[in-house]
């Protein structure tokens, strides 16, 4: 059983995801973890299209407020499904594979005005309101791509598990977080060296790399193109890196104090 008091509280929610990723980069910037106190800068502020890790895709669904005038008579419809019919295939199906790049302190309010009955997304970019619009007779207003709840809670929970092994990681070396002081802990470099390396095995995760927007006269969308001629080799090379990390980490957490 964890010893660390904000470990059981994150376990036991009595504590916010938010108010343990604090936490977490205080104690990372007191030991110079670099890897984690980057994973958690990002975190914080949003990821870009190209740094996404694989754990932030989801599914989602663009909805809108729009009017429809027939007749002279003006109806408005809000947060409502939007027609697709205008939208090129190509990037029809990057909704079902989107990068999910808000901030987190975003996705937990998503969460819970999602809870309350509430709808609330990824805001779209008048430019294309004109996808929703084609071959239809709506005047569109606003348009968001609303991300499901079980796709929501997904992410919200890679990210606190990450957070949940990082801390029991630091505790496993250097005991109970609760008063961590730097001041106090005597270690040997190697030591070090591979508490490093396994925290980076953990926020490091697969990305999905240097992939390319794939729509044409737009920055919207998601693609991801591998040179066929190299997979075996990027493969091979992946799998040997992840078995160099369970050994890693394996002497780590059988080493004994």
């Amino acid at each position: 059983m964890a010893k660390s008091i904000i470990l059981n509280n994150l376990v036991q929610n009595k504590i916010t995801v938010l108010e343990a990723i604090d936490r977490l980069y205080l104690i990372a910037f007191e030991l110079d973890d670099k890897n984690v106190c980057e994973w958690i800068k990002k975190e914080k502020e949003g990821y870009k299209n190209f740094d996404t890790p694989d754990y932030r895709f989801a599914s989602v669904s663009p909805i809108g407020t729009y009017q429809i005038i027939s007749a002279g008579i003006v109806e408005t419809y809000s947060n409502k499904p939007l027609p697709t019919s205008g939208i090129p295939e190509e990037q029809l199906k990057s909704f079902n594979h989107w990068p999910v790049n808000e901030s987190l302190a975003s996705l937990v309010k998503q969460k819970e005005a999602s809870e309350n009955g509430s709808y609330c997304g990824i805001p779209l970019d008048p430019v294309f309101f004109g996808w929703f619009q084609k071959n239809t007779n709506i005047l569109m207003r606003s348009a968001m791509l609303h991300i499901s709840d079980l796709n929501l809670e997904t992410i919200l929970d890679a990210i606190k598990f990450k957070i949940i092994q990082l801390l029991l990681l630091y505790e496993r070396n250097f005991g109970c977080l609760d008063d961590f002081d730097i001041t106090n802990i005597v270690r040997r470099k190697s030591d070090i060296k591979d508490l490093m390396a396994a925290t980076e095995s953990i926020v490091a995760d697969t990305k999905m790399g240097k992939t390319k927007i794939t729509i044409k006269n737009s920055n919207i969308g998601y693609g991801n193109k591998i040179d066929k001629k190299n997979e075996v080799d990027i493969k091979a090379t992946i799998n040997n890196e992840k078995q160099q990390k369970r050994c890693l980490l394996k002497r780590i957490f059988s080493r004994k104090k």
